[in-house]
């Protein structure tokens, strides 16, 4: 494989850690994902398959065609380079440009790959959270109907107006209109990623893996060196001024006309204030991304400590309801309270998650995927 795919140095953390049954080793999520990593299956007759997150990833690697076309298209660039060194000796200008060539088909490969990747986890996690959103809204239309049935009662022996019924009832529509783009957002996401993986329309998913979020232990500075060796276009932008000097001393020694030689030059210059320019632009990307990171796992932290808030007022809820103290209508409503902070919490999570893959990607760094080299 080119050292371009390869890590100098080991990152601290992993965004995910694999539990429950043991992966497979040809499952190329080992050091990202967490949860039960159960196999593929069908479940009963309605067609129910328990989804991992390694399993959605290997069924998409197995579909998607793109990146089946990059990795043919990087091969045949390592062939026509074994070509060019079988048919004689090469220049050390020509050695590079082949090997720009070659690494730059490497790269679309690699980059493909990781693209594809990164958005079937990020699909698979905005299911789930569709999938708890849709639960929530369909809770709260069935309280919402509670509470309006109480008001018509009340309404029916005088101590409400029917304005209050008619306030009520309107309330009631708009929970129902909000289950239904819930169940269509839901479905529209399911039949996207079904799509994605290559399944059929009419399964069924049940998503069982979750993330957990491990913490990124690297300052600006480490960061930025890592991506400054071990990033692509880093590389790429120095082999290709590498070929302009090259170039434009390959003119020098044929002794041209001044304004052919001052033409050269500035070629040169500009192919110079080119890559300080992309130099900057990628500073700031990855900074941009570092920051991003950073900023999720305080929101992340945030979001943990108000579900455990949220956690011990529904026990609290739960001992009054159970001592009599409450109806099961208030277990009910402090039920929707329990799982929106959950939403909100898991929202955080799938946030830094995300981000993370993304700075990862950024600087060169593999996404513990096991990249393949095209033999």
């Amino acid at each position: 494989m080119s050292s371009a795919l390869q890590s100098r140095s080991a990152l601290p953390n992993r965004s995910w850690r694999p539990c429950g049954v043991v992966m497979v080793a040809a499952l190329v999520l080992a050091g990202l994902m967490a949860g039960a990593g159960s196999v593929l299956a069908q479940e009963s007759r309605e067609q129910t398959m328990a989804l991992g997150l390694a399993e959605a990833v290997e069924l998409a690697l197995s579909y998607d065609l793109e990146h089946a076309v990059a990795r043919v298209q990087w091969d045949n660039a390592r062939i026509a380079s074994r070509i060019a060194q079988a048919s004689g000796p090469l220049s050390p200008y020509d050695q590079l440009k082949q090997e720009l060539e070659e690494r730059r088909a490497e790269h679309q490969y690699v980059s493909a790959r990781r693209s594809l990747v990164t958005n079937v986890i990020r699909e698979y996690l905005e299911l789930k959270q569709a999938e708890r959103r849709l639960d929530i809204a369909r809770r709260q239309l069935d309280v919402g109907r509670q509470e309006l049935a109480i008001v018509r009662e009340l309404v029916r022996i005088g101590q409400r107006h029917q304005l209050d019924e008619l306030r009520e009832a309107n309330r009631v529509e708009e929970l129902a209109l909000e289950v239904d783009a819930a169940e269509r957002d839901y479905e529209t996401r399911r039949r996207a990623f079904l799509q994605r993986l290559g399944l059929d329309e009419d399964v069924q998913l049940r998503l069982v893996d979750e993330p957990e979020a491990m913490p990124w232990t690297w300052d600006i500075g480490q960061t930025l060196a890592y991506a400054a060796e071990n990033a692509f276009s880093v590389w790429e932008r120095a082999a290709t001024l590498r070929i302009a000097a090259m170039d434009l001393e390959a003119v020098r020694i044929e002794d041209p006309p001044p304004l052919q030689l001052e033409k050269a030059e500035n070629d040169y210059r500009i192919a110079e204030l080119n890559a300080q320019q992309a130099e900057r632009t990628f500073v700031n990307s990855v900074r941009t991304a570092f920051h991003k990171v950073t900023d999720a796992a305080r929101r992340l932290e945030t979001a943990a400590v108000d579900y455990e808030l949220a956690k011990a007022e529904y026990d609290v809820a739960r001992r009054r309801h159970q001592a009599g103290l409450t109806t099961d209508l208030d277990m009910e409503r402090a039920e929707i309270e329990l799982r929106s902070a959950e939403q909100a919490h898991y929202d955080a999570l799938y946030t830094y998650v995300l981000a993370r893959l993304e700075l990862l990607n950024l600087i060169g760094h593999p996404l513990d995927l096991g990249e393949e080299v095209a033999e």
